[in-house]
């Protein structure tokens, strides 16, 4: 429960913690008085600054102990990660000039993460809403190709919704810049329920120890 002075001292506990996380972790929230959401996300969708945007793939996860090949090498990895760096770049190309980077590991305290930033150079001004639209949602959080396995998509949502989880979560400016990110990494309450929110991604190679042992560690983390 988060209520009165009690509830205060919570959230007030969390965002301490929140904002004591590395600076690769961004803090971010939106509560009422009968819930909210609450967490530190490493995956950016844009970050849109005049006619410059800059986008991330972020796919491909495990546990920083691991005693496995580097993730970089591990060719599941590389593959999941595949998926969502070409929807990305695909979404982005009718808007502009796009180039990525090198696909890096990036270190999360518990966890390694693939990841690629792309940088698109627009050919004309477009809104903030036009780029969640058409990156959201990306693989890393959804299906590939867009569009197919939406039936399964909606069960899933039935039998047990997610929430804001993975949402888009983003601020627009009066300058025209926007920051949009994707809310993973966080817990969700309403009124006396609270939920922990933790995903992974399946494909061919998936195997369901690694992808169980996963999940337990980004609720752990």
């Amino acid at each position: 429960r988060m209520r009165g002075a009690t509830g205060r001292a919570q959230l007030a506990f969390a965002l301490r913690k929140l904002l004591a996380l590395p600076p690769t972790l961004h803090p971010y929230g939106v509560w009422q008085a009968s819930g909210g959401i609450l967490g530190a996300t490493p995956e950016l969708l844009f970050h849109k600054k005049g006619r410059s945007v800059r986008a991330m793939a972020m796919a491909g996860t495990r546990s920083a102990r691991s005693d496995k090949k580097p993730l970089i090498d591990d060719h599941k990895q590389r593959g999941e990660h595949g998926l969502v760096l070409a929807f990305v770049e695909e979404a982005l190309q009718p808007f502009g000039s796009v180039v990525s980077a090198e696909t890096r590991m990036t270190q999360l305290v518990d966890l390694e993460h693939l990841s690629t930033e792309i940088a698109l150079t627009l050919k004309d001004d477009i809104s903030f809403d036009t780029l969640v639209m058409a990156l959201h949602p990306t693989p890393a959080v959804g299906v590939s190709p867009r569009g197919q396995g939406d039936a399964l998509f909606r069960l899933m949502e039935q039998r047990l919704p997610r929430g804001r989880y993975c949402a888009p979560f983003g601020l627009s400016m009066p300058s025209g810049e926007g920051i949009c990110r994707v809310a993973i990494r966080n817990i969700q309450w309403q009124g006396n329920e609270l939920a922990i929110s933790a995903g992974c991604g399946i494909v061919e190679d998936s195997q369901l120890d690694d992808e169980w042992n996963e999940l337990l560690t980004k609720i752990a983390f």
